[in-house]
């Protein structure tokens, strides 16, 4: 939890990063968004379903298998 702070009390240095931190949140929110939905493009089931063929051990393609029947 970030505490609060007091602009009035900060030095220029310190006001400096602050801002400059503050500049960044909207990009990196912006960035986790387009990696989601990129995401939700690319890890499909059409798309994981091949990899069944490199799944060694049966318990792990039976997990896998679940994993790939729960996607949409």
């Amino acid at each position: 939890m970030f505490e609060p702070l007091n602009i009035d009390t900060l030095t220029s240095r310190d006001l400096a990063k602050w801002s400059k931190w503050a500049g960044t949140v909207e990009q990196s929110i912006e960035a986790a968004r387009q990696s989601m939905e990129a995401g939700f493009i690319l890890l499909t089931k059409a798309n994981l379903e091949p990899f069944m063929q490199i799944v060694d051990k049966e318990e792990e393609q039976r997990s896998f298998l679940k994993y790939l029947n729960s996607l949409p």
